[in-house]
């Protein structure tokens, strides 16, 4: 598929998941996910996570990656994509270079030309050139301005994705798991303890 056409069809897919994942959250699995256990043993959930990144959140959405498909799907979407639209574009822009590198030395060999007539001759001729080439490629330049902006779109929507993914995991995780007061509040009460008899041995000891 080209870059052209599969960017539209990652952000509609992005745009679809993200409406679906409140739906999806809802069905979560009372397990919490491997991210936030205390111990994680499972090697492929180790390589995902590795190949994934570092965060909580990228850890805990690799999770989620192998419980629900249309996340994975996704994911192998923007991977053909990332992999394939160099290989789409190495033509025009082998072909772009060239001209580009062309002007770019053909500007050069003026500024080397004495005769100030002759180099304001040939400086004309040269402008009309590049931009009759420029006419020449409009449309490739349109579609690789559009190609770069849905591209940073779906970085945006991706990101966006991950939060909407994780967030109600990481809440239930924080509700279902909240840990017992009375032995934080022993300690508190501990420290009040020690500090009133640190207090009192300073009183009794003071200099007077």
């Amino acid at each position: 598929m080209k870059a052209n056409t599969l960017l539209p069809a990652i952000l509609l897919f992005i745009c679809t998941a993200c409406n679906n994942t409140e739906k999806n959250n809802a069905q979560v699995q009372n397990n919490a996910p491997k991210a936030l256990q205390d111990k994680i043993a499972d090697p492929e959930f180790s390589s995902i996570k590795n190949s994934r990144g570092a965060t909580l959140v990228d850890d805990i959405y690799a999770d989620q990656l192998q419980k629900r498909p249309e996340l994975q799907k996704l994911e192998d979407l923007i991977r053909h994509f990332d992999e394939g639209a160099p290989d789409s574009l190495m033509q025009f822009d082998h072909y772009n270079r060239k001209s580009e590198a062309y002007y770019g030395s053909a500007g050069n060999l003026l500024l080397s030309i004495k005769d100030t007539v002759l180099r304001a001759h040939f400086k004309e001729i040269i402008d009309q050139s590049q931009h009759k080439y420029k006419d020449t490629i409009s449309q490739f330049s349109v579609l690789i301005n559009h190609i770069d902006s849905n591209r940073a779109r779906v970085g945006d929507y991706h990101l966006a994705l991950k939060l909407a993914v994780t967030l109600p995991i990481i809440e239930r995780y924080q509700f279902e798991n909240l840990p017992d007061l009375k032995s934080t509040a022993n300690i508190a009460n501990e420290a009040q303890g020690l500090k009133v008899k640190a207090m009192q041995l300073v009183n009794k000891n003071r200099v007077k």
